[in-house]
């Protein structure tokens, strides 16, 4: 009996188990429920198959039937009908005037589409010359006659529009520490006037104040030394 005592003891104390080791199997098993939970989850979403977000035709396929595959590998390359847009890369000096829902004109080549602001990124990239540039998305809203996909692309998004707005030639305009201003012609004579300008144009500012309508603005180029110099207009 002596004996058969002292091995039962010895088998119990070898089933012991510190505090310790109990926490970290109760962790194990807690991760292993995540697990399964996890694999669940992803269970019922293969389930439901392949969903694509765009309409399109499959152009290649890079996996067998009844493969298995992993989370993020390619599966097809398609050719989408609808759902193009095109991505460019804006300046921190520019990327305040963006906005969603801008409209946007995007000419590939010699075609014209019409497109308008979808997403703008909240991280900024660097790009090829080491500057850092926000990348802002343009969805093509015209559904026919799309652009082949990788080509290039010039793109103007509108960030504001004004019909009956006094506006001057870019190349009118100047600018230095006082402000910007153009010169005008008064009695035959160039004299610089101050002005305010507005929305920024194709090809001209919007002037808000300074000058009126109906001032003869010089557009070619001058310099303070112009000032009060006789000029003649050209008819």
């Amino acid at each position: 009996n002596w004996n058969e005592s002292l091995t039962e003891a010895q088998a119990a104390k070898e089933r012991l188990v510190t505090q310790e080791t109990l926490d970290q199997q109760m962790d194990s098993v807690t991760l292993a429920q995540l697990d399964q939970k996890d694999s669940e989850r992803l269970l019922e979403k293969a389930k439901t198959g392949i969903v694509c977000s765009c309409d399109g035709v499959i152009m290649e396929k890079y996996i067998d039937n009844g493969a298995t595959v992993a989370a993020g590998q390619t599966l097809y390359t398609i050719q989408p009908t609808s759902g193009y847009k095109v991505t460019v890369r804006v300046s921190k000096y520019d990327i305040g005037k963006i906005a969603v829902a801008q409209e946007a004109v995007i000419t590939v080549g010699d075609m014209i589409y019409s497109g308008v602001v979808s997403k703008i990124y909240k991280v900024a990239e660097t790009d090829s010359s080491g500057k850092a540039k926000v990348k802002v998305d343009i969805e093509i809203t015209d559904t026919e006659n799309m652009p082949a996909i990788g080509l290039e692309a010039d793109i103007r998004i509108i960030t504001a529009q004004k019909s009956q707005a006094l506006s001057v030639p870019y190349k009118a305009v100047y600018s230095d520490d006082a402000g910007d201003y153009v010169y005008v012609l008064e009695s035959g004579r160039a004299v610089r006037k101050s002005v305010s300008l507005g929305v920024e144009g194709e090809d001209f500012y919007e002037v808000l104040d300074g000058i009126a309508a109906g001032e003869a603005v010089i557009t070619t180029p001058l310099s303070d030394d112009a000032i009060g110099t006789r000029l003649r207009a050209n008819q």
